[in-house]
Protein backbone atom coordinates (compact mmCIF):
# COMPACT_ATOMS: atom_id res chain seq x y z
CA UNK A 1 0.00 0.00 0.00
CA UNK A 2 1.30 3.70 -0.68
CA UNK A 3 1.57 5.87 1.82
CA UNK A 4 -0.39 8.52 -0.21
CA UNK A 5 -3.10 5.91 0.60
CA UNK A 6 -2.16 5.33 3.85
CA UNK A 7 -1.89 8.81 4.98
CA UNK A 8 -5.47 10.73 5.56
CA UNK A 9 -6.30 14.00 4.53
CA UNK A 10 -5.65 15.19 1.00
CA UNK A 11 -9.16 13.46 -0.67
CA UNK A 12 -11.96 15.65 -1.58
CA UNK A 13 -14.99 15.73 0.86
CA UNK A 14 -17.36 12.74 0.17
CA UNK A 15 -20.54 13.59 -2.04
CA UNK A 16 -23.79 13.64 -0.47
CA UNK A 17 -26.32 11.61 -1.80
CA UNK A 18 -30.01 12.65 -1.72
CA UNK A 19 -32.11 9.70 -1.68
CA UNK A 20 -36.20 9.87 -2.21
CA UNK A 21 -37.94 8.15 0.63
CA UNK A 22 -41.63 7.32 0.26
CA UNK A 23 -44.59 9.49 0.02
CA UNK A 24 -45.08 11.68 2.61
CA UNK A 25 -48.42 11.72 4.93
CA UNK A 26 -50.98 14.27 4.43
CA UNK A 27 -50.70 16.93 6.81
CA UNK A 28 -53.42 20.50 6.77
CA UNK A 29 -51.59 22.92 4.83
CA UNK A 30 -50.48 26.11 6.30
CA UNK A 31 -49.93 29.44 5.27
CA UNK A 32 -46.48 29.73 3.69
CA UNK A 33 -44.18 32.64 5.67
CA UNK A 34 -41.92 35.05 3.66
CA UNK A 35 -38.34 33.77 4.03
CA UNK A 36 -35.86 36.57 5.01
CA UNK A 37 -32.31 37.36 2.97
CA UNK A 38 -30.72 35.04 5.15
CA UNK A 39 -33.49 32.27 5.54
CA UNK A 40 -34.58 29.17 3.39
CA UNK A 41 -38.04 28.64 2.60
CA UNK A 42 -38.34 25.52 4.02
CA UNK A 43 -37.15 26.89 7.17
CA UNK A 44 -39.18 29.29 6.97
CA UNK A 45 -42.76 26.86 6.34
CA UNK A 46 -41.33 24.99 9.48
CA UNK A 47 -41.05 28.50 11.90
CA UNK A 48 -44.71 29.35 10.35
CA UNK A 49 -46.50 26.32 11.05
CA UNK A 50 -44.50 25.19 14.55
CA UNK A 51 -44.87 28.24 15.84
CA UNK A 52 -41.34 28.86 16.40
CA UNK A 53 -39.12 31.98 17.52
CA UNK A 54 -37.16 34.20 14.41
CA UNK A 55 -33.72 33.01 14.07
CA UNK A 56 -30.70 34.92 15.94
CA UNK A 57 -29.70 38.18 13.24
CA UNK A 58 -25.98 37.39 14.43
CA UNK A 59 -25.88 33.82 13.48
CA UNK A 60 -24.04 32.37 16.36
CA UNK A 61 -25.10 31.08 19.64
CA UNK A 62 -23.15 31.64 22.46
CA UNK A 63 -23.90 29.15 25.42
CA UNK A 64 -22.90 29.65 28.84
CA UNK A 65 -21.55 26.50 29.85
CA UNK A 66 -22.25 27.03 33.57
CA UNK A 67 -26.10 26.51 33.11
CA UNK A 68 -25.97 24.97 29.84
CA UNK A 69 -29.09 22.27 29.48
CA UNK A 70 -32.45 21.83 27.80
CA UNK A 71 -33.65 25.84 30.12
CA UNK A 72 -31.58 27.88 29.83
CA UNK A 73 -29.14 29.81 26.86
CA UNK A 74 -27.70 32.96 27.47
CA UNK A 75 -29.17 36.30 27.06
CA UNK A 76 -32.55 34.82 26.08
CA UNK A 77 -35.36 33.41 27.83
CA UNK A 78 -35.62 29.83 29.10
CA UNK A 79 -36.13 27.47 26.40
CA UNK A 80 -38.21 24.26 26.60
CA UNK A 81 -39.58 21.74 24.68
CA UNK A 82 -40.45 22.49 21.02
CA UNK A 83 -38.92 26.00 21.13
CA UNK A 84 -36.07 24.55 22.20
CA UNK A 85 -35.86 21.95 19.32
CA UNK A 86 -36.48 25.00 17.05
CA UNK A 87 -33.66 27.20 18.14
CA UNK A 88 -31.63 23.96 17.02
CA UNK A 89 -32.74 24.27 13.90
CA UNK A 90 -32.45 27.92 13.74
CA UNK A 91 -28.81 27.91 15.01
CA UNK A 92 -27.74 25.11 12.19
CA UNK A 93 -29.85 27.10 9.62
CA UNK A 94 -28.13 30.24 10.60
CA UNK A 95 -24.70 29.72 12.05
CA UNK A 96 -20.86 30.01 11.08
CA UNK A 97 -20.28 28.05 13.57
CA UNK A 98 -21.01 27.01 16.97
CA UNK A 99 -19.20 28.59 19.55
CA UNK A 100 -18.96 28.29 23.84
CA UNK A 101 -17.49 30.80 26.19
CA UNK A 102 -15.68 29.65 29.08
CA UNK A 103 -14.22 31.26 31.64
CA UNK A 104 -14.79 34.55 30.16
CA UNK A 105 -12.99 33.38 26.99
CA UNK A 106 -14.18 32.76 23.90
CA UNK A 107 -13.32 31.71 20.39
CA UNK A 108 -11.25 34.20 17.80
CA UNK A 109 -11.63 33.43 14.26
CA UNK A 110 -9.60 35.29 11.53
CA UNK A 111 -12.08 37.17 9.11
CA UNK A 112 -10.21 35.49 6.37
CA UNK A 113 -10.48 32.09 7.69
CA UNK A 114 -13.33 29.26 8.09
CA UNK A 115 -15.08 27.28 10.58
CA UNK A 116 -17.87 25.04 9.36
CA UNK A 117 -21.38 25.51 10.43
CA UNK A 118 -21.24 22.37 12.56
CA UNK A 119 -17.57 22.58 14.24
CA UNK A 120 -17.53 23.27 17.87
CA UNK A 121 -14.89 25.90 19.29
CA UNK A 122 -14.97 26.15 23.26
CA UNK A 123 -12.53 28.90 25.16
CA UNK A 124 -9.27 30.36 24.68
CA UNK A 125 -9.34 29.16 20.75
CA UNK A 126 -7.51 31.30 17.79
CA UNK A 127 -8.07 30.26 14.07
CA UNK A 128 -5.37 32.16 11.99
CA UNK A 129 -6.19 33.50 8.68
CA UNK A 130 -6.19 31.45 5.49
CA UNK A 131 -7.01 27.83 8.21
CA UNK A 132 -10.18 26.04 8.18
CA UNK A 133 -12.14 23.78 10.67
CA UNK A 134 -14.29 21.30 9.06
CA UNK A 135 -17.43 19.77 9.25
CA UNK A 136 -17.60 18.08 12.87
CA UNK A 137 -13.89 18.91 14.10
CA UNK A 138 -14.42 20.17 18.09
CA UNK A 139 -11.61 22.74 19.07
CA UNK A 140 -12.26 22.34 23.15
CA UNK A 141 -10.27 24.74 25.04
CA UNK A 142 -11.85 24.76 28.37
CA UNK A 143 -8.36 23.49 29.71
CA UNK A 144 -5.83 24.78 27.98
CA UNK A 145 -5.48 27.40 25.06
CA UNK A 146 -5.89 26.60 21.37
CA UNK A 147 -3.98 28.16 18.61
CA UNK A 148 -3.85 27.44 15.01
CA UNK A 149 -1.20 29.33 12.61
CA UNK A 150 -2.31 29.88 9.06
CA UNK A 151 -3.27 28.06 6.09
CA UNK A 152 -3.64 24.81 8.47
CA UNK A 153 -6.54 22.74 8.26
CA UNK A 154 -8.63 20.92 10.74
CA UNK A 155 -10.79 18.18 9.00
CA UNK A 156 -13.98 16.63 9.46
CA UNK A 157 -14.64 15.05 13.04
CA UNK A 158 -11.28 15.84 14.71
CA UNK A 159 -10.49 16.89 17.88
CA UNK A 160 -8.50 19.15 19.44
CA UNK A 161 -8.65 18.99 23.59
CA UNK A 162 -5.72 20.03 25.22
CA UNK A 163 -5.71 19.83 28.98
CA UNK A 164 -2.18 20.95 30.78
CA UNK A 165 -0.37 22.26 28.09
CA UNK A 166 -1.36 24.86 24.87
CA UNK A 167 -2.45 22.97 22.03
CA UNK A 168 -0.05 24.89 19.18
CA UNK A 169 -0.60 24.04 15.44
CA UNK A 170 1.48 25.64 13.40
CA UNK A 171 1.17 27.08 9.56
CA UNK A 172 0.48 25.00 7.09
CA UNK A 173 -0.44 22.26 9.10
CA UNK A 174 -3.19 19.42 8.18
CA UNK A 175 -4.86 17.50 10.56
CA UNK A 176 -6.54 14.45 9.19
CA UNK A 177 -10.17 13.18 9.71
CA UNK A 178 -11.18 12.16 13.13
CA UNK A 179 -7.20 12.71 14.58
CA UNK A 180 -7.19 13.76 18.04
CA UNK A 181 -4.81 15.88 19.56
CA UNK A 182 -3.97 16.85 23.34
CA UNK A 183 -1.67 19.76 24.31
CA UNK A 184 0.69 19.30 21.76
CA UNK A 185 3.39 21.61 19.61
CA UNK A 186 3.09 20.77 15.63
CA UNK A 187 5.65 22.41 13.87
CA UNK A 188 5.12 23.95 10.38
CA UNK A 189 4.51 21.67 7.55
CA UNK A 190 3.32 18.68 9.19
CA UNK A 191 0.54 16.43 8.32
CA UNK A 192 -1.40 14.30 10.56
CA UNK A 193 -3.26 11.52 9.54
CA UNK A 194 -6.51 10.14 9.78
CA UNK A 195 -7.31 8.76 12.84
CA UNK A 196 -4.26 9.37 14.95
CA UNK A 197 -3.99 9.95 18.27
CA UNK A 198 -1.28 12.52 19.53
CA UNK A 199 -0.66 12.50 23.31
CA UNK A 200 0.09 15.02 25.86
CA UNK A 201 3.47 17.02 25.66
CA UNK A 202 4.64 15.93 22.28
CA UNK A 203 6.26 18.04 19.99
CA UNK A 204 6.28 17.16 16.04
CA UNK A 205 9.38 18.59 14.37
CA UNK A 206 8.88 21.17 11.19
CA UNK A 207 8.11 19.06 7.57
CA UNK A 208 6.89 15.65 9.64
CA UNK A 209 4.23 13.45 8.99
CA UNK A 210 2.73 11.32 11.20
CA UNK A 211 0.80 8.11 9.27
CA UNK A 212 -2.77 7.22 9.78
CA UNK A 213 -3.69 5.35 12.80
CA UNK A 214 -0.58 5.91 14.66
CA UNK A 215 -0.93 6.32 18.71
CA UNK A 216 1.91 9.52 19.57
CA UNK A 217 2.77 8.65 23.17
CA UNK A 218 2.94 11.20 26.03
CA UNK A 219 5.97 13.49 26.03
CA UNK A 220 7.70 12.43 22.35
CA UNK A 221 9.65 15.20 21.00
CA UNK A 222 10.09 14.12 17.26
CA UNK A 223 12.77 15.50 14.83
CA UNK A 224 12.02 17.63 11.75
CA UNK A 225 11.22 15.28 8.69
CA UNK A 226 10.30 12.40 10.42
CA UNK A 227 8.02 9.85 10.00
CA UNK A 228 6.17 7.95 12.52
CA UNK A 229 3.94 5.01 12.06
CA UNK A 230 2.25 2.55 14.58
CA UNK A 231 0.78 2.36 17.96
CA UNK A 232 2.93 3.28 20.00
CA UNK A 233 4.18 5.13 16.81
CA UNK A 234 7.82 5.22 15.93
CA UNK A 235 10.42 6.89 13.99
CA UNK A 236 10.50 4.71 10.98
CA UNK A 237 12.72 7.13 8.58
CA UNK A 238 12.48 10.53 7.09
CA UNK A 239 9.69 11.54 5.02
CA UNK A 240 11.13 11.54 1.50
CA UNK A 241 10.52 13.72 -1.47
CA UNK A 242 7.18 12.23 -2.41
CA UNK A 243 6.05 12.93 1.16
CA UNK A 244 6.95 16.32 0.74
CA UNK A 245 4.92 16.81 -1.97
CA UNK A 246 2.13 14.86 -0.28
CA UNK A 247 1.93 17.48 2.76
CA UNK A 248 2.64 20.68 0.17
CA UNK A 249 -0.44 19.05 -1.96
CA UNK A 250 -2.89 18.31 1.17
CA UNK A 251 -2.66 21.84 2.92
CA UNK A 252 -2.31 23.73 -0.07
CA UNK A 253 -5.41 21.42 -1.42
CA UNK A 254 -7.91 22.22 1.81
CA UNK A 255 -6.83 26.30 0.70
CA UNK A 256 -8.22 26.16 -2.45
CA UNK A 257 -11.33 23.82 -1.03
CA UNK A 258 -11.87 26.61 1.82
CA UNK A 259 -12.12 29.59 -0.57
CA UNK A 260 -15.28 27.58 -2.57
CA UNK A 261 -17.08 27.17 0.80
CA UNK A 262 -16.61 30.72 1.81
CA UNK A 263 -18.30 31.90 -1.51
CA UNK A 264 -20.73 29.45 -0.02
CA UNK A 265 -21.31 30.80 3.69
CA UNK A 266 -19.92 34.16 5.19
CA UNK A 267 -16.45 33.97 6.45
CA UNK A 268 -16.61 33.78 10.29
CA UNK A 269 -15.10 36.15 12.38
Amino acid sequence: MSMASTVSGVGHPPEVERRAGGPAPTAPRTPRTRATPNQSPLLAQEISSRGCPRAPEEGVLSVDVQHLGPSNATRGPPLMGEAHRCLNIILHEHATMVQFEHRGRRPSVNGEAWVAPSAVLVGDVNVASGSSVWFGAVLRADGAPIRVGNDSNVQDGAVLHPDRSAAYIGSRVTIGHGAVLEGVYVEDEVLIGIGALVLEDTRVGRGSLVAAGAVVPSGMDIPAGSLLMGNPARIVGSVEPRHQRLIQEAWRHYRELMESYRRLAPPTG
